[in-house]
C-alpha cells in the first residue's frame, strides 16, 4: 500500500485493491502477477488486465508467458485471478470464465472478505461450472458457478477472400474484473454498488449483453 493510505473503507473515498495472475498452484511455483489499483469506495469498478489475449496458444500469449504458464488442463484451470482489498485474498478463479464479478464485504469500514459473485442465467446448463479454487489447487466446496467458455468460442481468425489478416477476440473475453462493495463503511453507511452485481440481474439483460459483447471483437 502507498504511504499514507487509510486503512478504513469510506464511501467515496480513494481506496486500493491488487488483482493477482498466477498459476493456479501458485503456492508451489511461486509465479504471480500483482497489479495495483486505485478506486473510488462504492462505485462499481472494472478492472481490465493488460495484454490479457495476444495469441490464442498459451506458450505463445504474453501474459501466460509472464506467470510461466505454457498450457491449460481441464476447462481453463491452469492459470487463475484473484483479488484482495486492505490485505484480505479472495479465492482464485480460472480466467476461461469470463464476466468476472468481486465482492468485497466491509463491516463499518472493516475489509472482512472478498467473494466471488455466482451466476449461469445466460449459458447452457452444460456450460455452468464450478470454478472456484484455493491456492492449493482444490475446488472450494459449497461454492456456485459461473459460466464457461472455451478457447475456441472466443478466438476468432479475421480473413478476406480466403486470406487470414489478422486475428480478434469478443469483447466478452477480454480478461476483466468488475468490483463492487457491501456492507457498512467507516461511518456506518451502507454500500449500495453490490445491488449492481451480475447475478441480481434478468436473465434477458445477462444474455442481451453478452450477446453484444460476443459480437464485438478485438483486434490482437
Amino acid at each position: 500500500m502507498p504511504s499514507g493510505y487509510k486503512n478504513k473503507v469510506t464511501i467515496g473515498e480513494k481506496t486500493f485493491i491488487c488483482v493477482y495472475m498466477a498459476p493456479i498452484n501458485w503456492t508451489s511455483s511461486g509465479e504471480y502477477l500483482m497489479i495495483p489499483i486505485e478506486a473510488k469506495a462504492d462505485k462499481l469498478s472494472r478492472v481490465r488486465i493488460p495484454q490479457s489475449w495476444t495469441s490464442d496458444e498459451y506458450r505463445n500469449d504474453t501474459l501466460m508467458q509472464r506467470i510461466g504458464v505454457t498450457n491449460m488442463r481441464g476447462y481453463g484451470i491452469g492459470s487463475g485471478i484473484s483479488l484482495a482489498s486492505m490485505g484480505i485474498l479472495s479465492y482464485q478463479r480460472p480466467i476461461t470464465f469470463p464476466l468476472l464479478f468481486a465482492v468485497i464485504l466491509v463491516d463499518k469500514g472493516t475489509v472482512k472478505s472478498v467473494a466471488w459473485d455466482n451466476f449461469c442465467s445466460w449459458c447452457d446448463s452444460r456450460a455452468c461450472r464450478g470454478n472456484t479454487v484455493d491456492y492449493n489447487d482444490e475446488q472450494v466446496s459449497g461454492e456456485g458457478g459461473n459460466c464457461f467458455v472455451s478457447d475456441h468460442d472466443c478466438f476468432v481468425a479475421v480473413s478476406k477472400n480466403g486470406q487470414v489478416l489478422g486475428e480478434s477476440v469478443n469483447r466478452l473475453c477480454e480478461l476483466s474484473v468488475y468490483v463492487a462493495w457491501y456492507g457498512t463503511d467507516s461511518n456506518g453507511a451502507n454500500f449500495q454498488s453490490a445491488s449492481t452485481r451480475f447475478s441480481r440481474w434478468s436473465d434477458a439483460q445477462m444474455k442481451n449483453f453478452t450477446s453484444v459483447l460476443m459480437d464485438e471483437a478485438t483486434t490482437i
